[in-house]
């Protein structure tokens, strides 16, 4: 009766529960920006890739009123970005929004055995970001001046 009673079960499974399944590209897992606590989360399914950046910021201009109405300034603010891209080989060409929405980025990436070389391909701004005559530009090359054009990524996970 118990042998049945599993069978039954594990048939119900097979036929009712949808199958799994797995994102695991080539290049998916976790990277860093060497020198840096900003990090990179890469996920890839047949030529279609995701690409999401998080990195703190101190700062002591923001504040946010949080859910009990108080008013709460942050030491930091904690980012994320997310690109997407379609992946050609070892080479995949990212757009997404950055600058909390203001800016489109683009960077071109290639994989190799260590990680990742990025290298930032233009920004121009999002309709948020042209209402309050944000110069993307001009944040691009902020960025730039930080951390180069073309930097390195490593894979650490």
């Amino acid at each position: 009766m118990k042998n049945a009673i599993c069978s039954a079960a594990l048939g119900f499974l097979t036929v009712v529960a949808p199958p799994l399944v797995h994102a695991a590209g080539a290049y998916d897992g976790i990277y860093q920006l060497a020198g840096s606590e900003k990090y990179y989360s890469v996920h890839q399914k047949n030529a279609s890739m995701i690409f999401a950046g998080f990195y703190v910021e101190p700062q002591s201009q923001f504040y946010d009123t949080l859910e009990n109405g108080q008013n709460y300034v942050p030491s930091r603010l904690d980012h994320w970005d997310l690109y997407t891209g379609q992946v050609s080989g070892a080479f995949v060409s990212l757009r997404g929004e950055s600058a909390f929405g203001a800016c489109v980025l683009t960077h071109d990436v290639t994989f190799n055995a260590n990680g990742a070389t990025i290298t930032l391909t233009g920004a121009t701004a999002t309709p948020s970001g042209v209402s309050q005559g944000i110069n993307c530009t001009q944040v691009m090359n902020a960025l730039i001046a930080v951390t180069g054009r073309t930097y390195a990524l490593n894979k650490v996970f």
